[in-house]
């Protein structure tokens, strides 16, 4: 039972991370991200968000669901083993990693690198929640042990 909750949520999470790379290409090539604030740390970000695009807001939202279904995952992961929990542990540190780099993205001057590791967060993700999924699949699909 744990264990088909956990797929389900791992493909769940597979699903919305695609979604989240879709809407990151979309606000990469059609939208105009509002340039960094002078007076940066909060008051920056709010001046920022009354500029933002509708394209933008609901990356950002997808974002923070990517944050709260990899949380919800983990206890789901913590009952199948360790191996399940470390994955989901590191999914969710892969997705951290890349809303650093979105928010580094947006309040520091869209550097390129910052782009680069919301990619390359992004892909070890979707390797963490895959093999969530498919593992789960793998190993049920084997026959019993003789014992």
């Amino acid at each position: 039972m744990a264990s088909r909750a956990l797929r389900a949520a791992a493909a769940s999470m597979v699903g919305v991370l695609f979604l989240q790379f879709a809407l990151g290409i979309y606000v990469n090539l059609f939208s105009t991200l509002p340039t960094p604030s002078p007076l940066g740390g909060m008051m920056g970000m709010g001046g920022m968000m009354a500029l933002m695009t509708p394209a933008v807001m609901a990356h950002m939202l997808v974002g923070f669901l990517l944050v709260a279904g990899a949380v919800v995952t983990i206890p789901l992961a913590s009952r199948c083993g360790s191996r399940p929990a470390l994955l989901a542990a590191l999914g969710l540190a892969f997705i951290l990693v890349a809303g650093y780099g979105g928010v580094r993205f947006l309040m520091f001057g869209q550097h390129g690198a910052d782009s680069f590791l919301m990619a390359m967060a992004w892909l070890g993700a979707v390797g963490a929640f895959l093999s969530l999924w498919l593992g789960g699949l793998r190993q049920e699909s084997r026959p019993p042990a003789a014992g």
